[in-house]
């Protein structure tokens, strides 16, 4: 850990956090600024999970087939992705980058207000939008599915949209979805609807 300046917190350095893990993080030594300088508690601790502000998405490349099971079953699927990146706009990657290749997009989302929602997914090849009750992904459920839909076609199979679901504002949900691509054109486009 290194001092980040007189209005900054300290910068810790070393491996990269895993998301979704929970860290203990332990300080000994630390002393404040003051004339009389107060030293800290030995082994004062802090646990905490890393979380990202955006949209993690993680790409499988050189996976051949156009079934969500050709990702999900894969050896390197889901710990071993080719590349990683964080998306800070909209719930759609790049479209047309690659061939036989499949993708997993995961966030939290915190609706503005109480109701009903419904959510889209839109792709090429076929894909799978989930959505937990909550923030634990382990409860995620299939909302909505798509195969060859067209570019940001959002009625092209019916169960592309979600039935309504009732959320709270301000609470995390936490939304997968998954994605695999064959061959030919690629894209992967996700959307919801407010009550209002």
């Amino acid at each position: 850990a290194t001092p980040g300046g007189d209005t900054q917190p300290a910068v810790l350095t070393g491996t990269t956090p895993l998301f979704g893990t929970t860290y203990t993080l332990t300080v000994n030594t630390v002393r404040d600024v003051a004339s009389t300088p107060n030293v800290i508690l030995a082994n004062s601790q802090k646990t905490f999970t890393p979380e990202l502000n955006g949209i993690f998405k993680e790409v499988y490349t050189g996976l051949a087939g156009n079934t969500l099971s050709s990702l999900t079953n894969a050896a390197v699927y889901p710990s071993q992705a080719s590349f990683a990146a964080l998306m800070t706009t909209n719930f759609e990657p790049p479209s047309n980058i690659l061939d036989n290749y499949g993708q997993r997009l995961r966030a939290y989302v915190m609706p503005p207000s109480n109701g009903l929602y419904y959510f889209w997914i839109s792709s090429d090849d076929t894909s799978t939008l989930f959505l937990s009750p909550d923030d634990n992904p382990a409860n995620r459920i299939p909302v909505a599915s798509a195969n060859v839909s067209g570019q940001r076609v959002w009625t092209n199979p019916a169960t592309q949209r979600s039935g309504p679901v009732s959320l709270a504002a301000g609470r995390r949900y936490y939304l997968e979805a998954l994605m695999k691509e064959g061959t030919g054109s690629d894209y992967l486009a996700v959307r919801w609807q407010l009550p209002n």
